[in-house]
């Protein structure tokens, strides 16, 4: 009888059981990826109505999605930089409703390789953002007459902005900043290249905007008589003090 050789019997077994164990794997379904960011679940653990402070740490949070802040939650971004991937599909990029954000040293990018998106970079709905100083918000190559490409405000949030700075966010004549009537926004620091409002301004201390101011949508007398009492478009603000009066309502500069 011819002696059978155990140890080739114990390779050729073995192989055979990994070849069928690479067919199992090879058909199983590919698990989906979760369409949750890491940052977005960071904001979704934090209870409705409650309140964080999350430190990114220099880190960079690439977005493929929306970011979301609802619930009444009241978040504050800190020290790092949020990225829209390039072929970004929805219009806004961060839309914050029923609740609070405030941004300090921030850069929200909207990412100078996506063209024509539909929407800003911060959308706000009945609720209140603060921007500090080292927040950089730019980079939105927005297409046709969308209102705002940086920072809308609708008629029940308010914007307030001590410091940092909004450019490269197309505007197409509607400002990079958008203000909705009954809509609130106070800038006291910071650079803005462009304000188009329907509701309430408050523009004084550092604040500087240095391409234009729109009352009611249009550049009216009355926006024209208050920036030629400041240098450069309102580019410096300083020296005199004024107050332009519109139809939707009062526009103070507070140190014209």
């Amino acid at each position: 009888m011819k002696k059978i050789n155990t140890s080739q019997s114990k390779r050729t077994s073995f192989l055979i059981w990994l070849m069928f164990l690479g067919g199992v794997l090879i058909s199983m379904p590919v698990k989906a990826q979760s369409t949750v960011s890491e940052l977005q679940q960071l904001i979704n653990d934090v209870p409705a109505n409650g309140t964080k402070v999350l430190d990114l740490g220099g880190r960079t949070y690439q977005q493929a999605d929306l970011l979301e802040i609802t619930g009444g939650r009241n978040i504050t971004l800190k020290n790092g930089t949020l990225l829209r991937n390039n072929f970004y599909s929805p219009g806004t990029f961060v839309h914050v409703m029923d609740s609070y954000l405030t941004l300090e040293s921030v850069v929200v990018d909207g990412n100078e390789k996506n063209k024509d998106t539909r929407g800003p970079l911060i959308s706000l709905i009945s609720s209140e953002l603060t921007v500090k100083a080292g927040t950089i918000i730019k980079n939105n190559d927005i297409i046709g007459k969308v209102t705002a490409g940086g920072v809308k405000v609708d008629g029940s949030s308010s914007f307030v902005m001590t410091g940092g700075e909004i450019y490269g966010c197309y505007d197409y004549d509607m400002g990079q900043v958008y203000v909705a009537k009954g809509g609130q926004f106070t800038m006291t620091g910071g650079t803005i290249r462009s304000v188009c409002t329907e509701g309430n301004a408050t523009i004084g201390g550092s604040a500087k905007i240095t391409s234009y101011f729109r009352l009611n949508g249009e550049l009216s007398s009355d926006a024209f008589f208050c920036l030629g009492k400041c240098n450069s478009y309102l580019e410096n603000i300083g020296k005199r003090r004024c107050h332009c009066r519109d139809s939707c309502g009062w526009i103070h500069f507070d140190n014209c």
